[in-house]
């Protein structure tokens, strides 16, 4: 769990894009597009270092907020630097489980 579950909110709120929808199976054929398959891809990621998905994901993050004027530089750079505290103290942990879908365009 975050030290700073607030931080973590206003990163969270500032990254979020708006009206962003899941592709549906039936959205997708509604756009002559056929689902071949779905895959699972679990990352699970218990250290925070450059060998680590998380850790270039959160290196990506931090200029998009601020860019976006949602949060401010030294807001962001305080978040980023949680997680490095959290790896000293054992405590990072981060999980993410997207789907691949595969798909061709008919017709």
């Amino acid at each position: 769990m975050a030290a700073d579950a607030a931080g973590t909110d206003r990163m969270g709120a500032a990254y979020a894009v708006p009206k962003s929808p899941s592709i549906p199976t039936a959205r997708l054929r509604w756009a002559a597009i056929q689902p071949l398959r779905q895959t699972v891809i679990s990352i699970l990621n218990t250290s925070y270092n450059p060998a680590s998905f998380s850790y270039w994901v959160a290196q990506a993050i931090r200029p998009f907020v601020v860019s976006r004027h949602r949060v401010t530089d030294d807001e962001a750079a305080e978040w980023l630097y949680e997680f490095a505290r959290l790896e000293e103290s054992g405590a990072y942990f981060f999980c993410l489980t997207p789907v691949l879908t595969e798909a061709v365009k008919v017709g």
